[in-house]
């Protein structure tokens, strides 16, 4: 599974989840079978299949006691995600706070960079700048070149951020940050997420080039 989600072969992922699901029955959502939820949602939400990516997110994280930890925090911030896909951006900021209570209470401490990261995303879509500078200013999470399976990955964040906030120097740092991951992600072969770093890196190029034209 986490193969087809870094390679990018949603179709096949959401087969075989579905077919692992209905073959553990009644328990599908013990520790181990909650991965497979958990993978659905995202191939719904990435097919703006929103009904669907909520129902699946909201089951793993509804019973995150029982489902694997990471499976659950993955869930948590896919369901924030739907929520604020479909504008409901107070019910997205919950289950985040949720989401920091959640690695809190179980002493889960190495899985809130990734609570942070999102949190940060979601804070300056809601208009929160301040929240948000203050995580950039931190400088994001480590590139450590790890295979970056899951539905949401922290290493992302920071130039997703420094894009919206689209100023000379942020571009200059997200172009910067983007060279070093896309060297990554090629050589991890993770199809997914460098698709999304070359475009995002393809928005910088033209940015600066239609402001090299507008200082011509």
């Amino acid at each position: 599974m986490l193969f087809l989600r870094s390679s990018g072969r949603p179709f096949n992922l959401e087969q075989i989840t579905t077919q692992a699901i209905q073959l553990a029955g009644d328990g599908w959502l013990a520790a181990s079978v909650s991965w497979f939820a958990a993978f659905r949602g995202a191939v719904h939400y990435h097919h703006n299949q929103l009904e669907e990516a909520e129902a699946n997110f909201a089951a793993v994280w509804n019973s995150r006691l029982l489902a694997h930890p990471q499976a659950a925090l993955h869930s948590s911030i896919g369901l924030a995600k739907t929520y604020a896909a479909q504008g409901r951006m107070d019910e997205a900021w919950a289950v985040m706070e949720s989401a920091v209570r959640y690695c809190q209470d179980l002493d889960l401490l190495q899985l809130l960079p990734t609570v942070n990261a999102y949190t940060a995303e979601l804070a300056q879509k809601m208009g929160d700048s301040k929240y948000a500078q203050h995580w950039i200013a931190q400088g994001g999470p480590l590139l450590h070149g790890n295979v970056m399976p899951f539905f949401y990955e922290p290493e992302m964040a920071l130039p997703r951020m420094l894009l919206v906030i689209n100023t000379n120097e942020s571009r200059q740092d997200a172009a910067e940050l983007l060279e070093e991951l896309i060297t990554i992600l090629a050589r991890i072969g993770n199809n997914f997420y460098l698709i999304e770093a070359l475009a995002m890196r393809a928005i910088i190029h033209e940015a600066d080039s239609e402001k090299e034209k507008a200082e011509e």
